[in-house]
């Protein structure tokens, strides 16, 4: 392995990694600027930018750009974040000369015109009418409009349906101007690469794009604790309860990854167990930790029948509880240590993993974090270590919890009081 990277002229940064035997290079594109970094006015906007860009540039149209992303052969994605906008493509190394200038040319140069614009408007639309018919999507946005209250981190990636109908052409265009720049760009790369060369060419496909960006400012967010439910026709009831995690760089974020596989990250998980396969409690139950620059969130996801939600409640509290006070086995530290050497290395064989390991690693510390590094911090790991960090995070902290389905007051009080917070 060969790792590499610079800060170009303009501000734009290039991090390569050269994996000996790779046939193929994964580049992507990460943009520093995601749903925190906008308005209430123009909430979606980023997410709104990452698909009208496909519809056609200065250079290619919707057509030419769909047929050249399939000529290059390889695998497409685009995504938005709380955080970030990402473009990647998974290509073959004759072709990433191609690949980086349509890469460019969808980033700096597409037109956005407003007809363009109204065609992308309904697709979207259609994307958030999708969401708001999925309870389980319906809940994961009324916990974040609870705990992170009038913070940017609440607001839908999508934005509302209010807040993308008045996104016309103009606003598009003067939000990529501001802050689609240099400065905020990451290209990253793995695979069959090399870095000098890779900067040489970043440095000719995106040298019309402007050094500076617009400041934003970047409040970290606090965590309003609390019950919000949405009375839906539904016959059970999608949960999701939260409480404070850690930001994504923590000293203590290798530790709190097992805790998530341990609590409730796979069958094999106290949740899992506990809630599903002893007590028949939910079909659906698992948790997952959401990190960002400067804060996190744990949840704990659930899908039972009102007649069991309140029992589900005081048996995660009790799961969760038992984990700070009393700690993992050897047992436990054992195989969560065998499952990270095993899922980390296997993703290791994937070009796209790698380059996403490389992008993370830069996005959030700005240094390469080497897989090696990983496995040896999860190996390091010990009981004391990850009971002190389940205290950290499960040891009497706030609590958040979002109920959606046929919910009444009296029910809805119940499971307040089931949550114990």
């Amino acid at each position: 392995m060969h790792a590499w990277h610079t800060r170009l002229e303009s501000g734009l940064r290039v991090a390569a990694e050269r994996l000996d035997g790779a046939r193929t290079v994964a580049v992507g594109l990460w943009l520093d600027c995601g749903t925190r970094h906008e308005s209430g006015a123009e909430s979606g906007v980023c997410h709104f930018l990452e698909h009208a860009i496909f519809k056609g540039t200065a250079r290619r149209d919707l057509l030419t750009i769909a047929r050249e992303l399939e000529s290059l052969g390889g695998q497409t994605d685009a995504y938005t974040t709380h955080e970030a906008t990402c473009l990647t493509l998974h290509v073959l190394p004759e072709h990433l000369a191609r690949a980086l200038d349509l890469l460019a040319d969808l980033v700096t140069a597409a037109s956005l015109d407003s007809a363009a614009v109204e065609t992308e408007r309904q697709v979207i639309a259609e994307e958030i009418r999708e969401a708001e018919d999925n309870p389980s999507d319906l809940v994961q946005e009324l916990c974040a409009r609870r705990v992170w209250a009038d913070h940017p981190l609440s607001q839908p990636v999508l934005g509302t349906l209010e807040s993308v109908a008045a996104l016309d052409a103009a606003r598009l265009r003067a939000f990529r101007d501001d802050h689609w720049c240099a400065d905020r760009v990451l290209l990253c790369a793995a695979g069959a690469v090399d870095g000098p060369t890779l900067a040489d060419l970043a440095g000719q496909a995106f040298a019309s794009l402007r050094p500076r960006a617009v400041p934003m400012p970047v409040d970290p967010p606090g965590f309003g604790p609390g019950l919000a439910t949405r009375r839906e026709d539904t016959e059970q009831v999608y949960l999701c309860l939260a409480t404070p995690g850690l930001a994504a760089a923590d000293p203590d974020r290798h530790a709190l990854w097992a805790l998530d596989l341990l609590l409730g990250g796979t069958m094999n998980s106290r949740l899992f167990q506990q809630v599903r396969e002893q007590r028949g409690l939910a079909y659906q139950v698992g948790s997952s930790w959401h990190a960002q620059r400067d804060a996190g969130l744990m949840l704990i996801d659930a899908v039972a029948s009102p007649a069991k939600v309140e029992e589900l409640l005081r048996v995660v509290r009790a799961e969760v509880e038992d984990l700070a006070a009393t700690g993992l086995s050897e047992e436990d530290l054992a195989w969560v240590k065998a499952y990270a050497r095993t899922t980390l290395t296997l993703g290791a064989e994937s070009m796209p993993a790698q380059m996403a390991r490389i992008g993370r690693g830069f996005f959030y510390e700005d240094r390469f974090v080497a897989l090696e590094e990983t496995l040896a911090a999860v190996e390091n790991l010990t009981t004391a270590g990850l009971q002190r960090t389940a205290r950290r995070v499960f040891g009497g902290g706030p609590w958040a919890l979002a109920a959606v389905g046929p919910i009444t007051a009296r029910r809805a009080d119940r499971w307040w009081k089931a949550v114990g917070a």
